[in-house]
């Protein structure tokens, strides 16, 4: 098992607690439990940052394609192009999110 960078020998008994439980569940001391939050909570930061980065970077690359969804006739101020682009980006965070809140629920299960 691998936390914050280190590899942890685990016995077959915490392996069955391990299954009892999600993975910073009761079979962790704390310690383990918070660099493995802070791990998560860095590795969710830096690969949005990332594609947020590059995306927009695309975003902006092509906004005059035949294939852009918000033509510069109807969005054809550069304040409301940015508004725009900023709500379809917050609205893509929070969807993304929820469905890694899903993935890691049902995986629970």
């Amino acid at each position: 098992m691998r936390l914050n960078g280190e590899i942890s020998d685990i016995d077959e008994e915490d392996e069955e607690r391990e299954a009892d439980v999600n993975s910073i569940g009761v079979a962790f001391p704390l310690p383990q439990k918070l660099a493995y939050k802070d791990w998560i909570l860095r590795t969710i930061d830096e690969t949005w940052n990332l594609f947020h980065k590059k995306f927009t970077a695309l975003w902006d690359k092509h906004k005059d394609g035949s294939g852009e969804a918000h033509r510069p006739a109807i969005y054809n101020n550069p304040q409301l192009q940015l508004l725009v682009k900023q709500k379809f980006m917050k609205d893509l965070f929070h969807d993304t999110l929820g469905f890694g809140a899903a993935k890691m629920i049902r995986s629970k299960g």
